[in-house]
Formats: structure tokens, sequence, C-alpha cells
């Protein structure tokens, strides 16, 4: 009995230790500027950048289109990113 608490409590520890660590990496990752996959997914970037594209100045150009397959090419940004 007494094993098994020690059991989830240490997997426990290891779950919190990689959210830690996610959340350290995504603050030096957010102070050169760039955005972890973990944080915010690019499913989700795109899908708000669709919602908030009325309120953009006409003039301005995004580097991919705003289009559901669009989350490939953030995706590969990010992959180019983390090397």
């Amino acid at each position: 009995m007494v094993e098994k608490h020690i059991t989830q409590v240490n997997n426990a520890l290891k779950i919190l230790q990689k959210n830690i660590n996610l959340v350290v990496d995504s603050v030096l990752h957010a102070q050169s500027g760039s955005i972890q996959q973990q944080i915010v997914s690019p499913k989700l970037l795109l899908e708000s950048l669709k919602e908030s594209q009325s309120f953009f100045p006409r003039d301005i150009i995004l580097p991919f289109p705003l289009i559901k397959n669009a989350a490939n090419i953030i995706y590969k940004v990010f992959e180019m990113q983390e090397q």
C-alpha cells in the first residue's frame, strides 16, 4: 500500500518537473521573441489570427496564408527555430 503511494508521488513529481522545465524554457524563448508550440499551438495561433484579421491594417502582409493548411507551415517554422 505504501509502495503504491510512493510510486504515485514519484509519478506526480516527474510530471511537475516536466511542467516546470516547460515553463522555464518558454520564458527563455519568450525573452528571445519566440513562442513555443507547447504553449500556443500553430492551430490555435492560426485561428486567433483569422479572428483578428479584420483588425489588421489593410497593407499588412503575413508570412503565411490564413488557411487551414497553413498550420503545417507554422509547424515547419517552429521546427526550424528549435534547431
